[in-house]
């Protein structure tokens, strides 16, 4: 990750993950954020030229449930976030919607519904 402050921003301000603890290890800035029993780890390397950067891999998409999605969706727009896929009923009973966090990884946004809702 480029920078920890945006991706707080990101990942707390916008998606509502609480942080569970923030530190700094040789350099390194840490942030760890809860959702439910996962915890989710963001670093922002340090500049050092000793140490190599941690290479992103590509087809990883990480997925959020959210309430009222519409909604969500809506608020998401006030803040200029990526919109890779905008929002969508799935066939399979999901409203969906892909989004990008700061450093270009994709975020898939969805909330169950029942099929008596989108009948």
């Amino acid at each position: 990750m480029q920078d920890l402050d945006r991706s707080l921003h990101f990942y707390r301000d916008l998606l509502g993950l609480r942080v569970v603890r923030k530190e700094c290890d040789e350099g390194d800035r840490i942030a760890r954020l809860g959702t439910g029993g996962t915890e989710m780890l963001l670093v922002q390397q340090s500049d050092s030229p000793i140490r190599r950067p941690i290479a992103r891999s590509g087809g990883v998409v990480i997925n959020f449930r959210v309430k009222d999605l519409p909604a969500f969706a809506e608020s998401l727009g006030t803040h200029k976030v990526v919109v890779l896929r905008r929002l969508e009923m799935a066939v399979w009973g999901e409203r969906t919607m892909l989004v990008q966090d700061p450093d270009g990884y994709a975020i898939l946004l969805s909330e169950p519904v029942a099929a008596s809702r989108y009948r």
